[in-house]
């Protein structure tokens, strides 16, 4: 997950960049895209503070989200399915927001629906 990521070392920006072009899938069959964010907002289902990361990964899938975005403490749910998270036209990396913080998009994993 994010906290792997964050503790294997990425330091340069081409690795850091690399990551958040291509995500990382965890264990859990979540994919984590550091730096990057949604590109056209506005299917977003609602935002809540997140203390607790499954938490709100649990509420993702409630809603029938495909992913959030995790920017500043909070967890924005889009309206979206997985494969449009996944897929290059909807994100975008976001390494200097502006605000010294750095958006974190989280996929859900596939469903065996």
């Amino acid at each position: 997950g994010l906290n792997s990521w964050l503790g294997m070392g990425a330091t340069t920006r081409s690795d850091v960049e690399q990551v958040a072009e291509c995500g990382m899938e965890g264990d859990d069959g979540w994919t984590v895209f550091p730096g990057c964010t949604v590109v056209f907002p506005g299917d977003e289902v609602g935002a809540v503070v997140c203390n607790d990361l499954e938490e709100c990964k649990r509420l993702c899938l409630v809603q029938g989200c495909g992913g959030f975005v995790l920017d500043q403490g909070f967890a924005v749910f889009q309206h979206r399915t997985r494969a449009e998270l996944l897929g290059p036209a909807l994100r975008k990396v976001e390494l200097n927001s502006g605000t010294g913080s750095v958006p974190t998009l989280i996929v859900a994993p596939r469903t065996d629906e």
